[in-house]
Order: structure tokens, then sequence, then C-alpha cells
């Protein structure tokens, strides 16, 4: 298999990991896989292509040992300029990913954020509605005891009226005090 056929490889695998890193339909546990692919298929890329490198510049080293001439001294100038370029190149493709990784995790922070927003709102709107069902209870127990005591009112009246016409036509009070006392008992279950 030769450095070019592995390159090539890896550029196709990269596009494919680097298409679902990109993807912002997807969920960010396979973006995360798909980036850490990628950086996997990266750093195997980068150490086949830095053995490779080295090795050049072995076999130019070698080959000015052998023969110490300006043809050869050029030869390992470049292999030396060759093996810092893919030094370089790993560099960048390290820092690329490092960027691309923490561009991911921002995006995930930010979707944690509006979630959290979400919630917090969830639970405002909740405590909200709790709050206007509680005033709304206190308001129907207002209106229940205003209608108790205008109820209680009315029934007195009532009873001192009765209480009235019999003293006054010299009736016994006595059923119509038994009378009132279980309305009295009727009027307070009803507002339990």
């Amino acid at each position: 298999v030769t450095l070019d056929a592995i390159n090539k490889k890896f550029a196709a695998n990269a596009l494919e990991q680097q298409q679902i890193i990109d993807n912002e339909l997807l969920s960010f546990e396979k973006r995360q896989e798909a980036l850490e692919e990628l950086t996997r298929l990266t750093e195997e890329n980068n150490k086949a292509n830095l053995a490779a490198a080295e090795l050049r510049v072995k076999q130019a080293k070698d080959a000015k040992g052998l023969i110490d001439n300006e043809e050869n001294r050029i030869a390992l100038m470049v292999e030396e300029n060759a093996l810092m370029d893919a030094k370089a190149q790993k560099l960048a493709a390290e820092d690329e990913l490092f960027d691309q990784k923490i561009e991911l995790n921002n995006q995930w922070n930010e979707r944690q954020q509006e979630l959290h927003d979400e919630e917090l709102q969830r639970i405002e709107d909740e405590k909200e509605a709790r709050a206007a069902a509680v005033a709304l209870v206190a308001k129907s127990l207002a209106v229940i005891d205003k209608l108790m005591q205008v109820r209680a009112k009315q029934t007195e009246k009532d009873y001192d009226k009765e209480v009235a016409l019999a003293k006054a036509s010299g009736k016994s009070i006595e059923k119509i005090d038994e009378k009132y006392a279980a309305i009295r008992r009727e009027e307070a279950k009803k507002f339990k």
C-alpha cells in the first residue's frame, strides 16, 4: 500500500466524518463520535506521513553519508523540509480538530442552556398557574364566606320575626328554636 493510497483513503474517510460533524440535524452524540473518529483517522494518517518522511530523511542521510556531494546534500535538505512540512501539517490538523472540538462543545453548551432556560420558564409558568389557582380559590372562599354571612343574617332575621310573631300571639318559641337550630346545622354542613 502506497502513501498516496493511504492519503486518498484518509481524505475520503475524513470527508465522510466531517459531513457528519457539520450536520446540525444529527444528535450531538453522533457528531461527537464522528469527531472522535476523525481525530483517530487524522492521527493514523499523520503517523504514516511522518514515518514516511522520517524514512526518506534517513535514506537521504545514508546517501549523503555514502557520497557527500551537492546533489545528496540538496536531496537531504529537501527531505528535511518535507519532514518539517509533515510536522507542520500534523500541528495544523491537531489545531483544526481542537477548534472543532471547542465549537461542538460550545454548540452543546448552548443547547443545554436553551433546554435549561426552557425548563426554568416551564417551572415559572407552572408557579404562575398555581398562584392564579390559589388566588381563584381564595376569591371563591371569600365569596362563600360572604354568602354564609348573608344567609346567617337572613336566617337570624327570619328567626327574630318568627319569635316576635309567636310572642305577640302568645305561642311557645320552643319549636321555632328547634327549627332554626336545624336550619343552622344544615347551613353549616353546606359550607364545610
